[in-house]
């Protein structure tokens, strides 16, 4: 294999495969890209082709669509000769007259059942071969070994035993498989050869994508007069924009303003990757862009000063320090998810959340979590907000849905787990119920390095009422709240902002743009709080247990802290509201 300027990832392939660790590769991901190679952009089968396999007699390629295929006629030649002396040894496949049969019908070799038994012939007999085997996953398909037509049992078969082959092994012949999804080729395949190495191709990286646009610039001779009629940003600015997206993708917004003559837009960005977003990922993540920051989060002064050390620490880049992950722990409506949205703005990062990975139908659950994995590795820096994570990622010991939970679990483990990636993506986490999220994903070093509790009852329900409104573009009146907070002392953030909205419409019944005192009072009189206070008490208790600081405690919930009989507490009030059916 020549010296070239590889990625990253072909870098990986070439050491391996010269240190003889893997002749057989799988490649998933970003296969659908074009790649940077000798100031050239290829498509993934030219740039192996050229990059990969230099000196090679023959480099075969087989999909199911273009059926077997080589790199040059020369080699197309040399595989008739080879197809010859085989037919002449070995008496032929069954089912296939002759030799010159295959020759002059093409569709054979469309057909694996022909196609892959010479390919193994060839890598038998021949050195120096690479064969390329594109959608592998339409060859040996993720689907139970028992519903498996004997065609793909066979096909499985003869790609495990490729792997494996010591015959092969010795050669100098190379395998590669090409998917988009890692998820969609068969577990045998993929997890029980040795030789067989996966290889995720990444969306390429803010500096990547940077040298890219850059590229496209150079070569636009409009930039060449001015810049700004192919681009109304930075192209610092273009490339952070475009996180998430492969060099296809923001090409496409180049060929859009060349056919229309209009500039790149920051709008048209925004729309475009909305749309990207939706058809790539469907519900499995959210792309959110809050409106607010810390400064409207009213009380949790301590909370809100720990959370603007982490935006300090990460955008000075001392990334050792940035928390792993961040849990949010408490009763709902009590503000979790709009301090996880203030906190994403403050770092002016990519903000990401996840929906719903989990799918009816076999193996998709698994196809969803690699593509969610996949598209967070391409988006770092990038903060990830995990609503409910207890019913997520599933936990360890999970039974009862053929192990499906057990596998998301691990797959998301072990990147929440993978420190190269901290300060890079930032997990915040919420949950109400943290005594059924698994211990492992919650310890220090994975997504508990920080662990915050939230109470039902605010610390100041006047700033809550005032961020409300503003919030909420309600305009208030001077005067005086203490009526008002004498009798919502006890009131969530999400009950508050209630009786502020509420307030509003009694302003407008009465013919006022603005909110006043008496609006306030009558909608408090009119609303009618929906809460269980026993399971707000547990859950309460639960986010005690749960903190990762006393300094996180408000001072009325830390005069009567002690552990034990917190834990007593807690376990009272379990078997109290299980009694009730509510647990």
């Amino acid at each position: 294999m020549p010296d070239l300027n590889l990625p990253h990832w072909a870098q990986d392939i070439k050491e391996k495969y010269e240190a003889r660790e893997a002749s057989q590769f799988l490649l998933y991901g970003n296969v659908l890209d074009v790649v940077p190679c000798q100031g050239k952009l290829l498509w993934l089968r030219e740039f192996l082709t050229q990059a990969l396999t230099g000196g090679k007699r023959i480099v075969a390629y087989f999909n199911l669509s273009e059926g077997l295929t080589f790199a040059t006629k020369e080699m197309q030649e040399d595989f008739g000769r080879f197809i010859d002396v085989y037919w002449s040894v070995t008496g032929g496949l069954p089912g296939v007259e002759s030799a010159s049969l295959i020759k002059q019908r093409p569709q054979f070799l469309k057909d694996p059942r022909v196609a892959l038994p010479l390919l193994e012939e060839l890598l038998g007999m021949r050195d120096k071969v690479v064969i390329l085997l594109d959608h592998v996953e339409k060859i040996v398909p993720a689907t139970q070994l028992s519903s498996m037509s004997m065609e793909d049992r066979r096909n499985l078969a003869t790609l495990q035993r490729w792997a494996v082959h010591p015959a092969f092994h010795k050669k100098d012949n190379a395998i590669i498989l090409i998917s988009r999804n890692l998820a969609d080729v068969h577990r045998d395949l993929r997890e029980t050869s040795p030789l067989l190495d996966t290889v995720e191709i990444s969306f390429p990286d803010a500096e990547e994508r940077l040298e890219f646009i850059q590229f496209r610039l150079k070569e636009n001779p409009a930039a060449k007069l001015d810049e700004t009629l192919v681009l109304e940003m930075p192209p610092e600015r273009f490339a952070a924009l475009t996180a998430g997206f492969n060099r296809v993708a923001i090409n496409g917004f180049f060929q859009q303003a060349e056919r229309t003559g209009r500039p790149i837009t920051l709008e048209a960005v925004k729309n475009r990757k909305d749309e990207i977003f939706k058809e790539e990922y469907g519900g499995l993540v959210e792309v959110l862009d809050p409106d607010f920051g810390i400064d409207m989060i009213g009380g949790m002064e301590t909370i809100k000063e720990d959370l603007r050390a982490i935006v300090d620490l990460m955008k000075e880049g001392k990334r050792s320090e940035v928390p792993m992950g961040i849990g949010l722990i408490g009763p709902p409506g009590t503000g979790k998810t709009m301090i996880g949205k203030a906190l994403a703005k403050e770092t002016n990062l990519p903000f990401l959340k996840l929906g719903n990975i989990r799918d009816k139908f076999v193996g998709e659950s698994e196809k969803n979590a690699d593509q969610v994995i996949t598209l967070l590795r391409s988006l770092a820096p990038v903060v990830v907000f995990v609503d409910e994570i207890d019913q997520a990622f599933g936990s360890r010991g999970e039974r009862g849905d053929s192990g499906v939970s057990q596998r998301i679990w691990a797959k998301f483990s072990e990147i929440q787990s993978d420190t190269s990636y901290r300060g890079l993506i930032l997990w915040i986490w919420a949950t109400n119920r943290p005594d059924i999220v698994d211990e492992a994903t919650k310890r220090p070093g994975r997504l508990g390095d920080l662990k915050i509790p939230f109470f039902h009852s605010t610390e100041v329900p006047e700033i809550v009422l005032r961020v409300s409104a503003k919030k909420n573009g309600i305009h208030l009146e001077e005067f005086d709240f203490s009526s008002v907070l004498a009798k919502v002392a006890d009131y969530s953030g999400a009950e508050l902002e209630a009786v502020m909205l509420q307030a509003r419409w009694f302003a407008r019944r009465a013919g006022r743009e603005s909110v006043g005192l008496e609006d306030l009072l009558a909608a408090y009189d009119d609303y009618m709080p929906s809460r269980n206070e026993r399971m707000i008490s547990f859950m309460e208790v639960l986010a005690m247990l749960e903190a990762s600081s006393k300094r996180l405690i408000p001072a009325k919930y830390l005069e009567k802290y002690d552990r034990a009989e917190l834990a007593l507490r807690g376990q009272q009030l379990r078997r109290e509201l299980s009694a009730e059916g509510l647990l």
